[in-house]
C-alpha cells in the first residue's frame, strides 16, 4: 500500500538528498533540471525554504516517488491573495522537462496518491497550480489530463502555451554528425573556422578545477552582458539571485564532474564560452555568449558550439540537448525537436472561482471595446 507523507521544511527535505538521485535514475522522466543539486541550490539562492509543499510517496517504507513543489503567494490586481503551486526551480533560471519524480514501477499509483492528497487534506494549502514547462509525453502529464477531466475537485484545466526545444541526437563519430548536416551549414562552419584559424591558433578550453572556475564564470558573464548590452537588454545574470544560483550550482557540478564549462581562445584572446551540464549520457547547453567578429563572414558561435557538440561525441554522449526557444540558429545543427507544455489546473475554492470570472470578465471587456473602436474609427 502507497503512503504519503508532506514535507515543509527545508531541513527534512534534505534527508531525502542521499536517495533523490538514484529516485530519478529509475524515474520516468530523469534529467539535469531535476536532479538534487539544482533543486537544492534553487531554494538556497531564491529563498524558498519557508514555502514548501513537497510530497514523497512510500512503497512497503522504500521511496518511490517526489513531488517537488513549493506555494508562491500572489496578488490578482490588488484585489485578493492567490496561493500558487509550483514546481522547485521555476521562474527566470528557467528550468526544463520538469515534472513529478515517479520511479516507473508504480508510477501511475504513486501519481494519484499525490492528485488525492493535494485535492484532498491539502486543498487549503493552495489555489492554483502551474503545471509548467513540463514534457509533453510525459506519463504524469497525461495522468493530470486525464484526472482533471473526470474529477470534479479540479474545477478548470487549461493548456496555455508550449515552448521548442530541439536537439541533437549524437552519432558515434564526428564525421558522421558532420555528414548529417546541411551542405550550407558544412560550408559556413569550414569558412568561419578557416578565417579564424587564419588569424592564429584556435583552442576550447575545459573547466576542470576550482582556479579555472574563479576565472570562467566572471568570464561567461561578462561576455553575455557585453552581448545583450548591444541590443539594448541586461543579459542573463542580471539578478543577483541568477548570479548566486549559478556560482553554488557550478561549483558543485565541478566537484561532481558535471560542469560543461568550456571557452574558445583565439591565441590569447577569449573570444566565447558555453556553459552547460552533463548528465548521464547527455548534455544540457545552457548559455552561450561570443563576441561578435567585424567579419560578418565569420560566426564564432557557430564555430563554438561546433567544437562543444565533436566534444560531446568524444565523451560517449548521446544527446545534445539546446533546450527552450526556437532561434533559428538551432536548427542549422538539427531537426529533432520536444514541447514543453504550460498548463494550470484550478482548486475547487470561492477564490479561484472569483479569479477566474474577474479575469473572464477582463477579458471580455477588451474584446468589446476593441468592436467598438473598430466599428466607430472616427469616433471623437
Amino acid at each position: 500500500m502507497i503512503s504519503v507523507k508532506t514535507i515543509r521544511s527545508f531541513g527534512e527535505l534534505k534527508k531525502l538528498s542521499t536517495n533523490w538521485d538514484s529516485l530519478l535514475a529509475q524515474s520516468t522522466e530523469n534529467n539535469f533540471f531535476q536532479t538534487w543539486s539544482w533543486t537544492r541550490n534553487w531554494i538556497e539562492a531564491y529563498h524558498c525554504e519557508q514555502k514548501l509543499l513537497c510530497l514523497t510517496a512510500y512503497d512497503s517504507g522504500q521511496l518511490i516517488a517526489i513531488a517537488p513543489l513549493y506555494v508562491d503567494v500572489i496578488t490578482f490586481s490588488g484585489l485578493f491573495k492567490l496561493k500558487v503551486l509550483r514546481f522547485l526551480g521555476s521562474g527566470e533560471v528557467c528550468s526544463d522537462h520538469l515534472d513529478f519524480i515517479l520511479r516507473r514501477k508504480g508510477a501511475e499509483q504513486a501519481f494519484k496518491s499525490f492528485w488525492d492528497q493535494l485535492f484532498g487534506p491539502l486543498k487549503k494549502k493552495w489555489d492554483m497550480f502551474e503545471y509548467h514547462d513540463i514534457p509533453q509525453d510525459s506519463l504524469a502529464q497525461r495522468l493530470v489530463y486525464g484526472l482533471a477531466q473526470s474529477d470534479d475537485r479540479c474545477i478548470q484545466l487549461e493548456i496555455q502555451a508550449y515552448s521548442v526545444c530541439p536537439y541533437i541526437a549524437l552519432p558515434k563519430t564526428w564525421e558522421e554528425y558532420l555528414e548529417s548536416l546541411s551542405a550550407n551549414q558544412r560550408r559556413a562552419l569550414k569558412v568561419s573556422t578557416n578565417l579564424l584559424s587564419e588569424r592564429g591558433t584556435l583552442e576550447l578550453r575545459f573547466c576542470e578545477n576550482e582556479a579555472s572556475l574563479e576565472e570562467e564564470i566572471p568570464r561567461l558573464i561578462e561576455l553575455n552582458r557585453r552581448s545583450w548590452n548591444q541590443r539594448g537588454q541586461p543579459g542573463s545574470f542580471k539578478s543577483e539571485e541568477f548570479r548566486e544560483f549559478h556560482w553554488r550550482l557550478a561549483r558543485e557540478s565541478l566537484a561532481q564532474g558535471r560542469l560543461f564549462l568550456c571557452s574558445l581562445w583565439l591565441e590569447e584572446q577569449h573570444i566565447g564560452s558555453l556553459y552547460g551540464f552533463q548528465h548521464d549520457d547527455k548534455i544540457y547547453y545552457y548559455v552561450i555568449a561570443v563576441e561578435r567578429d567585424s567579419d560578418n563572414r565569420i560566426s564564432v558561435g557557430r564555430v563554438l558550439l561546433a567544437q562543444c557538440i565533436e566534444e560531446a561525441i568524444r565523451r560517449g554522449c548521446c544527446e545534445f540537448d539546446l533546450l527552450r526557444g526556437d532561434e533559428d540558429y538551432k536548427y542549422h545543427w538539427t531537426k529533432l525537436y520536444r514541447k514543453n507544455l504550460m498548463m494550470t489546473l484550478y482548486n475547487r475554492k470561492s477564490v479561484t472561482f472569483l479569479y477566474l470570472l474577474l479575469r473572464f470578465i477582463a477579458r471580455y471587456s477588451k474584446q468589446v471595446a476593441k468592436a467598438i473602436i473598430k466599428r466607430n474609427p472616427n469616433r471623437d
